[in-house]
């Protein structure tokens, strides 16, 4: 009964680990944060933190783990009451400009330092790109897509230019809400048709507004 007791502790204790971790990775950058700290704001003890994670990465890695698979099933019940491709793609990057709110460059400069979540990340990312070709044909029928965009071409394009506005002295001066923004808005406009841009303008017009 003891170790019931105290493997449903540990179990309870997890998510609230890896939340404060992504609140303080986020707001400080990761190689900022430690484990200690992160022990003392939940008031356990850093050992307790060390029983279920070997190290910071560890916990980087479940942390990124826990966004994807909250954003994913976010969209895949959004996608239940939409077939409209744009719809799904805006609603996405909803996501991502609300979460960058309170997210600092840092975190995702920072990432590059852990090779661990580093390959985890291209990892997942490589799983996109494959369902990312079966969304811009669908895209592409619907009216909203160019039909002549290359999606390995310009999947390699969003992947250098992510890196250089995180390696540029000058953007880094930037939150990462206004970088995402004017990031989104350049590359989205590459690919859209005027069909597509309606709609995009429409979400965009209405979000710096908000």
């Amino acid at each position: 009964m003891y170790m019931t007791e105290i493997n449903e502790y540990r179990q309870n204790l997890q998510p609230l680990i890896l939340s404060e971790a992504e609140r303080l990775f986020r707001q400080k950058g990761i190689k900022s944060v430690t484990m200690e700290e992160i022990s003392k704001n939940l008031h356990i003890s850093k050992r307790t933190i060390y029983e279920l994670y070997t190290n910071k990465e560890e916990v980087l890695i479940e942390v990124l783990k826990n966004v994807i698979k909250q954003r994913t099933k976010h969209l895949e019940e959004f996608c239940k009451s939409c077939s409209n491709v744009m719809d799904i793609l805006i609603e996405s990057f909803r996501i991502q400009l609300q979460t960058s709110l309170n997210t600092n460059p840092k975190f995702y400069h920072d990432i590059e330092k852990y090779p661990g979540a580093k390959a985890m990340l291209q990892k997942h990312h490589e799983n996109e790109r494959k369902a990312s070709q079966d969304f811009l044909m669908q895209g592409i029928k619907q009216g909203y897509f160019l039909p002549n965009v290359n999606l390995d071409i310009f999947m390699r394009i969003v992947s250098v230019t992510k890196g250089a506005i995180l390696n540029d002295p000058q953007l880094k001066k930037l939150t990462f809400n206004e970088l995402l923004n004017n990031y989104i808005y350049i590359i989205t406009r590459g690919f859209c048709t005027q069909k597509g841009l309606v709609k995009f303008d429409e979400f965009m017009n209405n979000y710096n507004k908000a």
